[in-house]
């Protein structure tokens, strides 16, 4: 009959603790892996996330969304006192012209007010005169003593626009310019021409020749007064101001 060998109590003892560590530990690696994704706004307090990597990417994504709850809307419209995008001076003369033929007073202010400054009024004013059907007038000229002549209360609105812009009126002329140009109105030949004088006679003219002021425009001609003081007319077509 074999001998039963005896058991000692602590050896028993030992190898239960052993058992409990090693359950202990396989229990703290399967925590550490899997990890919990409970996380508050700042991504850290009250959190049980135990890798650094999964903990910083939660992190992460929670102060953006925090950041997006938080931050106020920004406006990126702009009032600022800048060039209109579709500053286009030829454009511009079309449309101020429209609106003067018509007599339209508010469609002319709203013209004027895109200019800012005299380097834009002299852009427009170029290719205003250009307009064959106003006879190579200013917009000033046009505006003031033609389209609304009769107007007292548009020639005032008129005026504070120019003064905006920055043109000068002549003191004794009345007459508006840009600084430092002359406030005349003379004329002058775009091409080979011929002037009429009062009897009707023909006189013809070289180009670039200088004829005098502008007095008025109608049927295609312009009536001047020449350096001599005499009436004359020429066609309008081949003149333009100085």
């Amino acid at each position: 009959m074999a001998s039963k060998k005896k058991i000692n109590g602590a050896k028993i003892a030992m190898v239960a603790l052993g058992i409990g560590a090693i359950g202990g530990i396989a229990y703290l690696a399967i925590s550490h892996a899997k990890g919990s994704t409970t996380v508050t706004d700042d991504g850290t307090a009250g959190s049980d996330v135990k890798n650094p990597i999964k903990r910083a990417i939660l992190k992460r994504k929670a102060t953006k969304a925090l950041s997006a709850k938080t931050s106020p809307t920004v406006s990126t419209s702009s009032t600022a006192n800048t060039a209109p995008a579709s500053f286009v001076p030829k454009d511009l003369a079309t449309t101020l012209s429209k609106a003067s033929s018509d007599g339209n007073l508010p469609g002319v202010l709203a013209a004027l007010k895109q200019m800012r400054n005299t380097s834009d009024y002299w852009l427009v004013d170029n290719e205003y005169k250009k307009l064959k059907y106003f006879g190579n007038r200013t917009i000033a000229t046009d505006l003031l003593y033609y389209s609304f002549r009769t107007d007292e209360n548009a020639k005032t609105a008129i005026h504070n626009e120019f003064k905006r812009i920055g043109l000068k009126q002549d003191p004794v002329t009345q007459k508006w310019s840009l600084e430092g140009f002359s406030t005349s109105n003379d004329i002058v030949t775009m091409t080979d021409s011929y002037v009429l004088d009062s009897k009707g006679n023909i006189i013809l003219v070289k180009k670039n020749t200088i004829l005098g002021e502008e007095l008025s425009v109608a049927n295609g001609m312009t009536r001047f007064r020449s350096v001599d003081g005499t009436i004359n007319t020429v066609p309008t077509r081949d003149v333009r101001f100085v």
